[in-house]
């Protein structure tokens, strides 16, 4: 107890970058409490069967493999140095018994900010004033101690969340078919309420289970309002820049009595909206992606995009890697998984423009969607003949052909090559 009360007690002299790291004293007292990966393994382990809408975690490899995957965290101790200071912890994915060789590990100080020093420090003057005054202190007595243990407790509540940092970090998916959830989110919605309003009226109907990374996106999508300019600045900057450049039109987000929300699409010079179904699948598409930044996605949050290229043109394939670029450029972190090689070589384009000169840039691209080489990182799945699983490897962005070795390339020569070989054929029966 006393080591919390100097703390706490005493304002430190000097903060770094708006956070303290704790006193060696008091980080002995924390640090065995974050040791134990039962604190949050499992909660780790529920979200990723969640996501999936899996029962258990086990399920999350291929299907006929022998063994199921496992989920772990191992958390120890930094070098002799920062043994009280910081923590280390790794995520670790194992299938087949083997461990997957990208685990996650990361250093972490035991660092708080200003702003909940400044609200436990309140906890620790009432401790300290209970104490030194010899009626509250008989009053309370052994309580005082628990008072004390609960004030830890929250400052390992408080260090616990920077530790799964960035898993705790705000992310939010946009799974493929967005065409089809938006076009029947409503009728979903209806369906599920329904079968709660008649419980015990009708025969129990078996409900399909929906995954968490679905049901996460149907809840955003109830949430939507519908005027949310100024709300979010850089989102809605980047949401506009979307549906000028690529939708040519606005999406509206409309109320009924009910307050449920309606989406609509208001193409460039038209004074009437259409319907989400009756518009391109392309505005459907894109749609939520335009409406999370408007109202949800802020500086420094994930951005989860399945498939952007959907239903896009190629041209407009390409025009949206530009604004994908740019929400990166404005602090959003982007994770997309693509088939497309327009998008890959586009942002590749955008990576080898940022190597030139400023004054050589112009004409090529917008610079606010040039790239430097460290904010964008390819990975590519190749699937092994002889086993029940994919490698994954890093893709490098060829120097000469400013492409991303993702084998794209393969397949164009092999068509390349089946064409010629036909036409040859063909000239010869002629």
């Amino acid at each position: 107890m006393q080591e919390l009360l100097n703390w706490g007690t005493h304002l430190p002299s000097s903060w770094h970058k708006g956070s303290q790291c704790l006193p060696e004293s008091l980080g002995r007292i924390i640090r065995p409490a974050l040791k134990i990966p039962a604190r949050f393994g499992p909660n780790i382990t529920n979200e990723f069967s969640r996501c999936f809408g899996l029962n258990n975690s086990h399920n999350l490899v291929r299907a006929g493999a022998k063994q199921g995957a496992t989920i772990t965290v191992d958390c120890g101790m930094l070098d002799d140095t920062n043994s009280v200071e910081g923590i280390k912890y790794r995520l670790i994915l194992s299938a087949n018994g083997a461990k997957i060789r990208n685990s996650i590990p990361s250093n972490v100080k035991l660092r708080i900010n200003r702003e909940f020093y400044s609200n436990i420090r309140e906890g620790v003057f009432q401790l300290k004033r209970f104490l030194d005054d010899p009626v509250e202190r008989k009053r309370f007595g052994q309580d005082l101690y628990y008072y004390a243990g609960w004030i830890i407790d929250k400052i390992i509540e408080y260090i616990f969340g920077s530790i799964v940092n960035p898993l705790s970090n705000k992310s939010y998916y946009l799974p493929a078919d967005r065409t089809g959830v938006m076009h029947a989110h409503k009728a979903v919605v209806n369906t599920l309420i329904g079968s709660v309003a008649t419980a015990g009226l009708r025969p129990t109907v078996e409900v399909p289970k929906l995954s968490g990374i679905l049901t996460d996106f149907l809840q955003e999508l109830i949430s939507f309002e519908g005027d949310s300019n100024g709300k979010n600045m850089v989102g809605f900057e980047l949401s506009k820049r979307i549906e000028e450049k690529v939708l040519q039109g606005s999406v509206i987000v409309a109320h009924n009595e009910t307050g449920y929300p309606s989406f609509l699409y208001r193409p460039s010079g038209w004074d009437s909206d259409l319907p989400l179904m009756s518009s391109s699948s392309m505005v459907s598409e894109l749609a939520p992606v335009v409406l999370y930044l408007r109202q949800t996605v802020r500086k420094g949050d994930i951005l989860i995009i399945e498939e952007p290229e959907s239903h896009l043109h190629p041209q407009m394939q390409a025009q949206f890697a530009c604004e994908i670029a740019r929400m990166i450029r404005a602090g959003i972190r982007i994770i997309i998984t693509t088939h497309s090689d327009l998008i890959l070589e586009q942002i590749g384009n955008l990576i080898r423009i940022s190597g030139l000169p400023k004054k050589a840039q112009e004409g090529l691209a917008d610079p606010s969607s040039v790239l430097s080489p460290d904010k964008v990182g390819v990975w590519v799945f190749t699937r092994e003949e002889d086993e029940l699983g994919s490698v994954v490897e890093e893709a490098e962005l060829d120097s000469e052909t400013g492409l991303f070795r993702v084998g794209y390339s393969r397949v164009r020569e092999a068509l390349y090559n089946q064409g010629a070989n036909a036409f040859n054929l063909l000239q010869e029966f002629r």
